[in-house]
């Protein structure tokens, strides 16, 4: 299926600034292919990076629903069991995040516990390790403009969002857009994506 409905009217702004942004996220997912290569095999840096470069790129195909008088200083995303992510955004964190014109906020909050606050993200990666607590997850963010993202198999289909996986090579992404309707989420301007 193909999602063509552009987010917004392009000019020469918007390329400016999208070409500021791939540079960023090119820059990024270079950074941490050298760093995280010392650490851990090339195929997972650049899977992280690329997922890292992903996370980013959300905030230009989706629309959060407007909080009447609210001006955000900070755009948040919230990694649960995913702390390996951390270091990929170091780049990008402080920078502004989308249309919006707060900066970017990589919050690493471990393995999920009771109390994390998670309503407060705009996009919110779920590490494979978290298994056990996506209901508990999924539950504490329902109704809540939240995106909820994870790179396991059958994620979509247990009411996540969007599902990252490895398919030749390249990442893809599966949408669940009921799941994203009922959050008052709206995905824009994409390629080609499944959509579940």
């Amino acid at each position: 299926v193909k999602v063509t409905r552009p987010c917004r009217t392009s000019g020469a702004a918007d390329l400016t600034r999208f070409g500021r942004r791939l540079i960023l996220i090119v820059t990024v997912a270079m950074v941490v292919v050298s760093v995280a290569a010392r650490a851990q095999s090339a195929r997972t840096a650049e899977i992280d990076a690329l997922t890292a470069a992903y996370l980013f790129r959300f905030f230009d195909f989706v629309t959060w629903p407007a909080e009447p008088a609210a001006v955000e200083t900070e755009v948040r995303i919230g990694l649960v069991g995913a702390s390996h992510l951390k270091p990929v955004f170091s780049a990008a964190e402080g920078r502004p995040a989308g249309d919006s014109r707060g900066s970017l906020v990589v919050d690493d909050l471990g393995s999920y516990s009771d109390g994390l606050d998670l309503a407060r993200y705009r996009i919110l990666f779920i590490g494979s390790e978290e298994g056990a607590a996506l209901d508990r997850i999924l539950e504490e963010v329902r109704g809540h403009p939240v995106l909820l993202v994870r790179d396991i198999d059958g994620f979509v289909d247990a009411g996540g969002m969007i599902g990252l996986r490895v398919h030749d090579r390249r990442l893809r992404w599966d949408l669940g857009l009921g799941s994203m309707r009922e959050a008052g989420l709206e995905i824009c301007q994409t390629d080609e994506i499944w959509i579940r």
